[in-house]
């Protein structure tokens, strides 16, 4: 599956990329505060064991959604 199919499937993950595009501006220490904060466990309720859709409730589509969230953040 790719970001762009997962997106389809949760679109609020796109509101989540588009933060952390703007998070990105951040200093290191901020940006880990943020992702622990609030990135990782966003994406533990939209994709990954916790979702509510079975088609995204998969340890690749969680690694596919956290690498792309990680790339917005230059993390």
């Amino acid at each position: 599956m790719t970001w762009e199919q997962i997106v389809s499937i949760e679109p609020r993950l796109k509101a989540l990329a588009e933060r952390a595009r703007f998070d990105s501006r951040k200093s290191a220490t901020e940006k880990t505060k943020l992702w622990h904060g609030i990135y990782k466990p966003s994406l533990h309720e939209l994709v990954g064991w916790e979702s509510r859709n079975k088609d995204l409730q998969n340890p690749k589509v969680f690694e596919i959604a956290s690498w792309n969230i990680c790339d917005m953040l230059k993390y």
